[in-house]
């Protein structure tokens, strides 16, 4: 990943592309409710997991983490997050930690986009 990568992803294009995720997940939109429901859930459960194993210089549980989310964003053809995870995940199989928590705010702001998204969603919104 080319350093400084991960702030360039645009914040004014839209979070999730529908057209990805309605052909990468089965069941119409009761498909979409769960796995977007699965992704509010797991989310911020992984992020925190990402973050305790970079403190804790767990490098292999940070990037499992990582991976994780970038999988779970794929469904949704989040790019920036996909794009935030990735570069995360690059540093990290490079062993740099310390690159790779500086990359986390990005995943943390890109991730509460498309958690953001995901909730209104559910609202009908």
């Amino acid at each position: 990943m080319e350093h400084g990568a991960e702030s360039r992803m645009p914040e004014d294009r839209p979070i999730i592309d529908w057209e990805v995720a309605r052909r990468s997940i089965p069941g119409g939109e009761a498909g979409l409710r769960d796995v977007g429901g699965m992704m509010l859930e797991d989310g911020p459960r992984l992020l925190a997991e990402l973050r305790a194993a970079l403190d804790a210089a767990d490098g292999p549980r940070a990037r499992l983490a990582a991976h994780t989310l970038l999988g779970g964003a794929r469904h949704f053809g989040a790019a920036a997050v996909i794009h935030a995870a990735a570069t995360i995940e690059a540093h990290l199989a490079a062993e740099n930690l310390d690159a790779a928590a500086a990359a986390t705010p990005a995943l943390e702001t890109q991730l509460a986009r498309l958690l953001e998204a995901l909730r209104a969603a559910a609202k009908g919104g």
